[in-house]
């Protein structure tokens, strides 16, 4: 009897070991949080008449998305973020020629990508990010009394290439680092015709939920 119980218990045990140990992985759906850093590249950041001063630099890289793995090794993912741009270079070399302007830019995002896994174990993931996202850059500029809207920044379709690790903590929460390229063509486009692709390269780390 004594056998007995103490072969059920200890089934039992083990039975919760391999349930707590279970993979977030093996769930089909999840949804990522991410923060991080994004570099900008390119003529497109330069300020086209200060010359030496960037008008756009790095800053803050926020992003969401909702994933569903279709394959063993396939994922979909609606996806959305907020890029800060950032405006402190401008603003500094105004000030350094006498004048106070007071700046501010972002660029908002949404699409679809498709996610390759192209390594996957009981605890880690490595995939591909591949799709097209539409691209809202805004900005403006106060000078003496004045608003000036940043209308050469303009709304366009533009794609995403990245790659993201994922590591499982348990069946529910992983932790995700992603490193992506941005490419907006024809981003930037001032009034007398000339035009700059935006480029960028976000670098995040999440949390993402699988259910």
């Amino acid at each position: 009897m004594f056998s007995k119980t103490n072969f059920l218990i200890q089934g039992f045990v083990m039975s919760l070991m391999l349930t707590a140990s279970v993979s977030a992985h093996t769930r089909t759906t999840s949804l990522g949080l991410e923060v991080g850093y994004f570099f900008p590249v390119g003529d497109w950041k330069e300020h086209r008449y200060a010359t030496g001063a960037d008008q756009f630099r790095g800053s803050v890289a926020v992003g969401l998305d909702l994933e569903v793995r279709l394959f063993q090794s396939v994922g979909v993912a609606v996806n959305g973020g907020y890029l800060r741009l950032g405006v402190g270079d401008w603003e500094k070399y105004a000030a350094n020629s006498g004048d106070i302007v007071d700046a501010s830019a972002s660029m908002v995002h949404v699409g679809v990508l498709i996610k390759p896994y192209l390594w996957m174990d009981r605890y880690n993931v490595v995939k591909l990010r591949l799709g097209a996202s539409l691209f809202f850059p805004s900005g403006q500029e106060s000078f003496d009394r004045f608003t000036y809207e940043y209308d050469f920044l303009v709304a366009r379709l533009g794609y995403v290439a990245g790659i993201e690790f994922d590591r499982s903590l348990n069946r529910n929460t992983a932790l995700a680092l992603g490193i992506s390229g941005i490419v907006v063509p024809s981003g930037v486009q001032y009034a007398d015709g000339k035009r700059h692709s935006i480029l960028a390269f976000p670098i995040t780390l999440g949390v993402r939920f699988h259910f």
